[in-house]
């Protein structure tokens, strides 16, 4: 009987138009709401709990760059942590990734956008001027560059390298080039970098913060080398070579094709030419482009599987390791996943939310059949083999 309604509770089918999101998914967040600030990631990023519907949500404040000002930070986390915050998306300017959403956040009344540009803690982004605020927000920097405060007065970008190709590609660079490059990291933070991509690839550099021991001291230091779209006609050759199977000789190719010819002007050119042949441009297609792109849409691996049916092999295809499978099979035995986040409740499960940040892609506990994969839809009927 308990099987049976476990087989039950998980097949869920919905006919209507309406997305099954697990509660510890990032939703998209379409309409002005309240929502309580969980975590302040950076001086311009916090995860928020929406106060009508309970999900979690990444906010992107809308307009604005810290550049990894540590002051930015500690502000921003001083003002929000635990607070009730109003947020509005800002709809003229494309999301920096399907998991965040760039909005105008308010506490008290008090526009956060607006109060670190007047405090000097952050920049206008140009890449948004075509904002709702944008023009407004022009005056409030005004403010703090006139005044000299935060970044006006320290200018951080004198001591800090900017990203000029001379850094490296994480969603394809192997784990000892990651460490050749990436500064104030121990050995074993590369490999976890190279193995949270293997399931979820990087579609913004803001993920590496998903990654364990990704702290935001080691992110603050690095971001400025890190691509996760290689654009090949500034790339050095180093971050060439971090691009999957290419070699020095053919990274070299490369810069004296666009030194001798000028720059790439499509995508499609490189598959034409001697430098990406044998598969190599199909290989890394979702991972370069003649531009800079600080955002890239991956298509993620397909190795879905509903937690409470799926077996041992399809377990670890989504991404658990065998340890985890066998004692997740084990405990389901028992207990009927209502959500991932129950991997973390469970006595005997050493799941950790880092974890199922890296897996929820790939992982469901109620499985909707209008918009599950043929390979989640099989795990319902895989049984415990």
């Amino acid at each position: 009987m308990r099987r049976i309604f476990a087989f039950i509770l998980t097949l869920t089918i919905v006919f209507s138009n309406v997305n099954l999101v697990s509660a510890e998914s990032y939703v998209k967040v379409t309409d002005p709401c309240m929502a309580r600030v969980v975590q302040v990631l950076d001086g311009e990023t916090i995860k928020v709990s929406i106060q009508e519907t309970n999900k979690l949500a990444l906010v992107q404040l809308a307009c604005i760059d810290t550049k990894s000002f540590n002051e930015a930070f500690s502000y921003l986390n001083s003002q929000l942590l635990g607070k009730n915050v109003y947020i509005s998306p800002e709809t003229k300017i494309a999301n920096p990734s399907p998991r965040f959403n760039y909005m105008y956040v308010s506490l008290d009344g008090k526009l956060m956008n607006s109060d670190l540009l007047k405090k000097g803690f952050a920049k206008l982004n140009p890449k948004h001027s075509s904002a709702t605020h944008y023009k407004s927000f022009l005056e409030d920097q005004e403010i703090g560059k006139t005044n000299e405060l935060g970044q006006w007065e320290i200018e951080i970008g004198d001591t800090r390298a900017p990203f000029l190709g001379n850094g490296i590609n994480i969603n394809t660079a192997t784990a000892a080039q990651i460490f050749k490059v990436f500064r104030g990291m121990g050995e074993n933070i590369p490999q976890r970098i190279v193995n949270y991509r293997e399931n979820n690839p990087f579609d913004s550099m803001l993920e590496l913060k998903f990654v364990a021991g990704i702290t935001k001291e080691i992110f603050d230091m690095n971001r400025s080398y890190v691509a996760v779209s290689t654009n090949v006609n500034t790339a050095s050759i180093e971050e060439l070579c971090s691009l999957e199977d290419i070699t020095e000789p053919k990274a070299r190719n490369i810069v004296r094709y666009r030194e001798e010819k000028g720059s790439f002007t499509k995508k499609s050119s490189l598959n034409d030419i001697m430098y990406f042949e044998d598969g190599l441009y199909q290989l890394n297609f979702d991972y370069f482009d003649i531009v800079n792109r600080s955002v890239v849409n991956i298509t993620k691996p397909n190795r879905s599987a509903n937690i409470n049916t799926a077996n041992k092999a399809q377990l670890v295809s989504a991404g658990l390791t065998e340890a985890q499978a066998e004692s997740l099979m084990e405990v389901r035995g028992k207990y009927t996943f209502k959500s991932l986040e129950d991997l973390m409740s469970c006595h005997g499960l050493l799941f950790t939310k880092i974890q199922i940040d890296k897996l929820e892609d790939n992982l469901k506990a109620m499985t909707n059949l209008n918009t599950a994969t043929e390979l989640e839809i099989k795990s319902l009927f895989a049984g415990n083999n």
